[in-house]
């Protein structure tokens, strides 16, 4: 890691390391964790300087094999000490938007004044120390003692490798953050059901619910405000509209302990009753029989029913709706 930190002394398995979590576990003992406030500070003024938002998520171009060709790298040192282009104005800053997007203006402008456009790490470390000895941050919480060129360049480095990773892989392609966000939703759905069968009703009912990967998924798009969901066809009638009913529990527990809006405003209030079902759904196991649709169940050939391992019929499906109803008074 040239100008950072050094990496393990060691090759694990008679080579050098060469994947992302590697590489990562490598300097693990010397840089400041991913979710360290420095890490996520350097982060986020990456992105500013680059250019990438949620509007516009897209990083530059890689240069093509005739600029890197052309590259003649200035020495770091050099390179860190060259103070000029702030002397050429003052960034007074308070640390919010406006202010940070003036230390992109220099950034720029530096590296335009570049002949030798050396490496992007080195360009963000100095001037986001700069934007730092500004008080663009001062409202971080910042460790003052990660705040070294090393460390800096050395949280750089990693994260441009984890990006390169993630667009080799289309991790950020549009279609997988929406994958990856409904199952966000789906584990936070079960989350809110747990959270009101524990507080409310009795022990047993927890032995109703399904675990989140068994939840109804929910087409979240960021920009709707209204989210259509999938019924899921193994789910009975009757203990699909319990859980409904657990819901509105939580809502109204929500709107009483908080506010109003805030309760309609979160996102399981805003789901929509489910007009089509996903046969390719997770199937929850070991649940009683009654929550299971019977059609459902004569499809199932012998071997799939054992498979299943359901329990026998709960009488809490039908004992537990006048329970709610009573709470929803």
């Amino acid at each position: 890691m040239a100008g950072g930190l050094k990496p393990s002394n060691n090759w694990k398995k008679g080579v050098p390391v060469r994947s992302l979590k590697e590489s990562n576990a490598s300097v693990a003992q010397t840089l400041p964790k991913a979710n360290a406030r420095i890490s996520h500070s350097i982060a986020a003024f990456t992105r500013l300087l680059l250019g990438f938002t949620k509007e516009n998520p897209v990083y530059p171009m890689k240069p093509n094999h005739e600029e890197l060709g052309q590259l003649r790298a200035p020495k770091q040192s050099n390179l860190l000490s060259d103070h000029q282009v702030f002397q050429s104005q003052t960034v007074p800053t308070d640390g919010t938007a406006e202010d940070l997007a003036k230390f992109k203006e220099l950034f720029l402008l530096d590296l335009n004044s570049s002949l030798w456009n050396r490496t992007m790490a080195l360009f963000i470390v100095k001037h986001w120390l700069y934007a730092k000895s500004q008080g663009a941050f001062k409202r971080k919480g910042i460790d003052p003692t990660y705040a070294t060129v090393p460390i800096c360049i050395g949280l750089v480095l990693r994260w441009m490798q984890g990006r390169s990773q993630e667009i080799r892989i289309g991790r950020r392609r549009p279609e997988k953050l929406l994958l990856r966000e409904r199952e966000r939703k789906k584990r936070q759905l079960f989350t809110y059901r747990k959270e009101t069968v524990d507080r409310h009703l009795c022990p047993e009912a927890s032995d109703l619910l399904p675990s989140s990967d068994c939840c109804s998924d929910t087409e979240w798009e960021p920009d709707a405000i209204q989210h259509p969901t999938k019924g899921l066809v193994w789910r009975s009638v009757q203990y699909t509209s319990l859980l409904h009913q657990i819901d509105r529990v939580s809502f109204k527990y929500k709107s009483e302990t908080s506010t109003l809006l805030l309760a309609s405003q979160r996102f399981d209030q805003c789901r929509l009753e489910a007009a089509s079902v996903n046969p390719a759904a997770a199937v929850c196991r070991g649940l009683p029989s009654n929550c299971y649709d019977p059609l459902f169940i004569s499809a199932l050939t012998d071997e799939q029913r054992d498979s299943l391992d359901m329990k026998a019929p709960s009488s809490l499906l039908a004992s537990l709706p006048s329970v709610i109803n009573e709470l929803l008074e």
